[in-house]
Parts: C-alpha cells; sequence; structure tokens
C-alpha cells in the first residue's frame, strides 16, 4: 500500500511538472512570435518566394504570428520592377482549423492599394500544384482605396472594394461589393450561393461606366457603357433565372428561363 502510495504521488509530481514545462514552452513560444526576430525569419521567408516571376517585398510585420499580423506596406514586383504596392495591410485568422486543413481568416484588410500598370508572368514550370486548404473562409475582406493607373482599363480609376468569401469544393458563398471613390464609376454587387442542391443561386448586378474597367472587360467601344442584372433561384432541377443587360440606353439581353423537374423553358431576346 505505502509503495503505491508513493508511486502514484511520483507520477502526479512528474505529470505537474510535465505540464508546466509543456505551459512554459508554450508561453515561451507565444512570446518569441511577437518579437522582430520571429518577424524578420517570416519576412525572409515571404520574400524568398518567386511566383511566375513574381517576388514579394514586405516593410515591417507587426504582431502575433499566431493569430494574426500587419504589414507597413507589401510590394509585388517583376523583371520591370514593383507593379503593385499595398499600405497598412492586416490579417487575422483561427488557428485551430489550420491544423485540421482550414484556412479561416476574420478579416484581410489594406487601407490603399496601388496597381501602376500589368504584371509580366513567365510561364507556369512544372506539374500545377493541388490547393493547401480542402475549405477557405473570409469574414471580411476590404481594400478602402484601390487605385488603378490610366492603361490598365481605361481611364485611371479608384475603388473600394469589400466582401466575405466561403469555399469548400465545388460548393461556396461569396458576398462581393466594388464601389466608385467618386460618383462616376463602375459598381459590381454580387450575392451569391454555388454549389449543392443549387447551381448558383443569387444575385449580381454591374454598371459600367463609360471607357470603364468593366467596359474594356466586355470590349465595348469608346464612350459606351453597360448595365447588368442576374438573378437565379431554386435548384438544377427546379430553379428559376432572369438575366438583363443594357449597352447604353440598347436592350442587348433579355432572358428567363425556369425548370420544373420535368422540362426547361427558356424565353428571350439577345441583340448581338
Amino acid at each position: 500500500m505505502q509503495w503505491h502510495s508513493l508511486f502514484a504521488g511520483r507520477w502526479r509530481r512528474v505529470g505537474l511538472i510535465a505540464g508546466v514545462l509543456a505551459l512554459g514552452l508554450l508561453l515561451g513560444l507565444r512570446i518569441f512570435l511577437m518579437t522582430p526576430m520571429a518577424h524578420s525569419i517570416v519576412e525572409s521567408r515571404i520574400e524568398a518566394l518567386s511566383v511566375r516571376g513574381q517576388t514579394i517585398a514586405i516593410d515591417r510585420i507587426h504582431g502575433d504570428l499566431l493569430s494574426g499580423i500587419r504589414a507597413d506596406r507589401i510590394g509585388v514586383s517583376d523583371d520591370e520592377g514593383p507593379w503593385i504596392e499595398a499600405e497598412e495591410a492586416r490579417s487575422s485568422w483561427r488557428l485551430v482549423p489550420l491544423l485540421f486543413g482550414r484556412l479561416e481568416l476574420k478579416e484581410i484588410r489594406a487601407s490603399s492599394v496601388d496597381v501602376s500598370r500589368r504584371p509580366n508572368l513567365t510561364p507556369a514550370t512544372g506539374p500545377s500544384r493541388t490547393a493547401p486548404f480542402d475549405q477557405y473562409r473570409v469574414d471580411t475582406f476590404s481594400i478602402l482605396n484601390l487605385s488603378l493607373a490610366e492603361g490598365i482599363a481605361g481611364p485611371a480609376q479608384t475603388y473600394q472594394l469589400m466582401g466575405n468569401l466561403r469555399a469548400a469544393g465545388w460548393t461556396g458563398e461569396l458576398h462581393l461589393d466594388l464601389l466608385p471613390a467618386d460618383a462616376s464609376g463602375d459598381e459590381l454587387q454580387a450575392d451569391l450561393v454555388w454549389g449543392g442542391d443549387a447551381l448558383l443561386a443569387g444575385e449580381i448586378s454591374l454598371s459600367g461606366a463609360p471607357d470603364g474597367l468593366i467596359s474594356q472587360l466586355f470590349g465595348l467601344r469608346a464612350g459606351e457603357g453597360l448595365t447588368a442584372h442576374l438573378k437565379a433561384s431554386g435548384g438544377v432541377l427546379d430553379g428559376e433565372m432572369a438575366a438583363q443587360a443594357k449597352i447604353g440606353a440598347d436592350t442587348v439581353l433579355n432572358l428567363e428561363a425556369n425548370a420544373d423537374g420535368r422540362c426547361y423553358q427558356a424565353t428571350g431576346r439577345i441583340a448581338l
């Protein structure tokens, strides 16, 4: 009996000491990850990467690497030099989901992003890589001032971008708002769900100013603007969809479609 009590007491002491050591190690690691030395290690590892000829430069990382960081400036360069720069960028995440293959970001923010030109991408080499995570979630992403230099998509333009995203395999949800910094720019609003029972459900509304980003993407002639709206609901076998689009004052698309489980019907007009 005495030997049993002595043996049990020793194991309790060993367990207590091991727990204290583990707690101290975790606390020391947490403190280290907040130090300038840890930040410098992360900066050097990121800046050593090169993807299709693109390299990243980071000025001063702050914060806790286990939960979130912020950087004074992040720049991406190609063989001609920097082409995009972000100021006051920050991101925070949930640590536990990372251990199970899920990337869950609480936020991605930047006070400003300046795009000065289009990048020069080198051809991809080697086999394509699979995605590092099975699921993605971004509770909030925003850019308060997104500036596109002249020539990227028409004249110089400035926007605000905000939204959130969830994606897992072929299913997901997206809410996106792209708004002009002044009253004379493009607008894009999307609230979409895809995959599962619904192939695509939600709404998209866009308004492309003449010679703006959206008009350039659709290849419209100088002085032409574009407005469009898409609404979809239901599933693949019992869904509804309506789409309208105008170039200037001319209607170029007016389409309605539905399915009732037995057949598909579509009516409308397309003018090209």
